[in-house]
């Protein structure tokens, strides 16, 4: 599960506001907020913000990530994150999973609306059916009425 509670932690270390951030992602300070409180945002968002904060995608999926050691080694020692942190799209493994999942849940919804659709052609047709019989039955009824009579 992504830890975008890192976004603000990181970009304080970076001493970029959340509405300057915000600004050069391309979206509203509010959609940071909220996408840290939530945990949940898209795939682009996050690399675009990754950027822009100059850290490989793989530092929001880090749950041992500590914004000291961040500070301590990259801010003040001038290390480089994607050395440090790795440029390994870890992200890219959990996005493909999610899409493999995405795309079984369609093919199962399709499968059952073939499903739902077969049974609404059979259910037509035995309707049909029994509207035949019942056509015959009250057919044969007069008839047996009308040889009582």
């Amino acid at each position: 599960m992504a830890q975008l509670q890192h976004i603000k932690s990181i970009a304080q270390a970076r001493q970029i506001s959340i509405e300057q951030l915000a600004e050069k992602v391309g979206i509203k300070s509010q959609a940071i907020h909220l996408m840290v409180r939530t945990g949940s945002t898209r795939i682009e968002t996050l690399e675009k913000i990754a950027a822009v904060l100059k850290v490989p995608c793989k530092i929001f999926f880090d749950d041992d990530f500590k914004i000291e050691d961040f500070q301590r080694l990259v801010i003040n020692g001038h290390h480089n994150p994607f050395s440090l942190y790795g440029s390994a799209n870890i992200y890219e493994a959990a996005r493909n999973e999610g899409i493999a999942d995405n795309k079984a849940l369609i093919k199962t919804k399709n499968d059952l609306i073939a499903s739902l659709q077969q049974q609404v052609t059979d259910l037509r047709s035995d309707k049909e059916a029994l509207k035949e019989t019942i056509a015959d039955l009250r057919k044969r009824l007069k008839e047996l009425d009308m040889n009582k009579n």
